[in-house]
């Protein structure tokens, strides 16, 4: 991080950690999780089923969306942002990306 004032924090006895490689992976999982459900509506349906009231065919489809080439926004391309990415790719969406901090020749390499 080259945003803090380290020598002012370490002389005030503040230490200064990142743990942004070590869960990166996993909550870019999370995220990948969250948009699919926001895409399907899978937790609706789930509770719609329990419930007795779900939908079958076109009905119980009608306002799911695919990921598959969907376009999608990211905000932050630090570690979190770019394993996000790479799974995305996956899916093959259209990503866009926003960083005020990186140049912009770092969001062009990913």
């Amino acid at each position: 991080l080259d945003n803090m004032p380290y020598e002012t924090l370490f002389s005030r006895g503040i230490h200064v950690v990142t743990t942004g490689l070590v869960f990166a992976e996993p909550v870019a999982e999370l995220g990948l999780a969250m948009a699919l459900n926001l895409a399907r509506g899978i937790v609706d349906a789930d509770l719609a089923f329990r419930q007795g009231q779900e939908l079958w065919g076109g009905d119980g489809n009608r306002t799911a969306r695919l990921l598959s080439g969907a376009d999608v926004g990211i905000i932050g391309f630090g570690d979190l942002g770019r394993a996000l990415n790479r799974l995305l790719s996956g899916c093959r969406t259209r990503t866009k990306v926003f960083d005020p901090w990186l140049p912009p020749s770092i969001l062009r390499e990913n």
